[in-house]
């Protein structure tokens, strides 16, 4: 049987890098992870999911995959790093469960807002929908990131929930 754990990518050069896994250094490494469901009911945007115990300097980006749950078509999603409200709570549309993937660009100078993402929601009439998002709600904060919090609205009335939401930094080089 397989045991590797090394996921690997060659460029057009033949260049071999390993994206995840196999000691060494990678272009993916897994920061920290929440793989415990939270749910909420909350009429208003509340904290559902929080990874913590990160360490990712400014000039790092990384990414953000969870997978996301709703019982209504009114739930909406958002995302804070450290406290600040970097998304606000956005629309899902359909029932059922979802991925959520967002990109965080490096925190630099006049580049605070570097931030897009996806859900990957329900069916439409037998065919799956892509949402996509970006950070409108305030500037990224510059200080190492030490946590990311999923937020979500269910508007009182429904159930939103969350798991295995893992923060990945990306290597620079």
């Amino acid at each position: 049987s397989d045991t590797s754990d090394t996921v690997k990518m060659k460029d057009e050069n033949g260049t071999v890098t390993n994206l995840v896994g196999g000691g060494g250094s990678s272009a993916l490494n897994l920061e920290n992870s929440q793989a415990t469901e939270a749910t909420t009911t909350s009429a208003t945007e509340t904290d559902l999911l929080t990874v913590a115990s990160l360490s990712i300097a400014a000039t790092k980006p990384f990414m953000i995959w969870a997978i996301i749950r709703t019982s209504d078509n009114a739930i909406k999603f958002g995302l804070k790093l450290n406290t600040t409200q970097v998304m606000t709570a956005k629309a899902m549309l359909g029932t059922g469960s979802a991925v959520l993937w967002a990109y965080v660009g490096p925190r630099v100078t006049d580049q605070l807002r570097a931030l897009t993402g996806w859900l990957e929601y329900g069916t439409t009439s037998g065919t799956g929908s892509l949402a996509f998002f970006s950070s409108t709600a305030a500037d990224h904060p510059t200080a190492t990131i030490t946590q990311v919090t999923l937020t979500a609205d269910s508007n009182g009335s429904a159930t939103a929930g969350a798991d295995e939401l893992r923060v990945y930094e990306m290597a620079t080089s």
